[in-house]
């Protein structure tokens, strides 16, 4: 990202006169209480094959399991990471804005947090789509010579679908948002 928060501030628009209103976040293939349900089972499993190992006088293969199973709860969470946070993408007739939101569950990380990533004039902002084609696409916003990355976190048919409603809110807000 090569972009600055503080262009344009000042501008911010009410919650009603948003043209464009979008989370971008991934989709979240488990909520917390599946990876949790997940955890136990495997857990469950390594019990019993440890106890199994152990009644043949396999001793150190119950500490080796128990380590397995703290590494996978790990890779649990580092997966779930990016559900967490997300960014939120705003146009208006006045100004484009791009937040950087937390989505936690609960008190946990993340919950409530918000933070102005990016904020232009609509008028002079613009969409920019590089698409090569054979997966990857990227979706910009620029501003003379600064630009941010977004929808880093969507698949390439979600973020070509963003960025023509992107061109299409731009193209209105410029118009006056009628």
């Amino acid at each position: 990202m090569t972009g600055s928060g503080d262009l344009g501030q000042g501008l911010s628009a009410a919650p009603e006169d948003w043209i464009l209103d979008e989370p971008l976040s991934p989709p979240v293939a488990s909520t917390a209480a599946g990876r949790g349900r997940l955890l136990a089972l495997v857990a469950g499993l390594g019990l019993i094959v440890g106890l199994v190992f152990d009644r043949l006088g396999a001793g150190p293969v119950a500490p080796f399991l128990g380590g397995s199973i703290i590494l996978f709860g790990f890779a649990l969470w580092f997966n779930a990471r990016p559900s967490r946070r997300y960014q939120r993408l705003r146009v208006s007739q006045g100004e484009v804005q791009v937040t950087l939101e937390g989505a936690g569950e609960g008190a946990g990380e993340g919950a409530g947090l918000e933070r102005v990533v990016w904020t232009s004039p609509t008028y002079f902002t613009r969409a920019e789509l590089q698409d090569e084609g054979y997966g990857a696409a990227r979706l910009w916003l620029r501003l003379s010579d600064r630009r941010i990355e977004i929808a880093k976190a969507l698949g390439r048919p979600a973020r070509l679908a963003l960025a023509s409603r992107l061109e299409a809110a731009l193209a209105r807000a410029r118009k006056g948002g009628s």
